[in-house]
């Protein structure tokens, strides 16, 4: 991918931001720039993201809400729609991307903006870290 344009990633909430935030600094993505929409049930809003990004690109959970905003937008000509699915069909949320080991541990990073502060090697599982790497390598584009 192309290090040298950033793009503009939207997702779905505070959550998702911060996780993934934190693996593209740790696996030194910069080329990525993640924002929170604060969820996809939102009437308009992807009017709302076209008025700030001509080709808006918005990674969505792969749940039924995620799907069916997909379903309802992914037509458009001018918005790129992602599931996490699309990238892995085991996954569904952000936190399906975290190993069993570290899923136990997640409860623990219930401050989310801690965790993407605090992000090192010995914290996580290499799963874990080779899956947000797929994911990150398959949204860089």
């Amino acid at each position: 991918y192309d290090q040298s344009a950033t793009n503009t990633i939207f997702v779905e909430g505070i959550t998702d931001y911060c996780y993934l935030t934190a693996f593209k600094i740790f696996h030194k993505i910069d080329n990525i720039v993640f924002l929170p929409i604060q969820g996809v049930k939102k009437p308009g809003i992807v009017d709302t993201l076209l008025k700030v990004e001509k080709l808006p690109t918005i990674l969505v959970d792969g749940d039924q809400a995620g799907i069916a905003f997909k379903e309802k937008n992914g037509n458009r000509k001018n918005v790129e729609i992602f599931t996490l699915a699309d990238i892995d069909k085991n996954w569904k949320t952000i936190e399906d991307l975290f190993s069993a080991e570290d899923k136990q541990k997640t409860k623990y990073f219930n401050d989310c903006v801690s965790f993407k502060n605090k992000l090192s090697a010995s914290k996580v599982s290499k799963e874990t870290k080779d899956n947000f790497k797929k994911l990150l390598e398959n949204i860089a584009v």
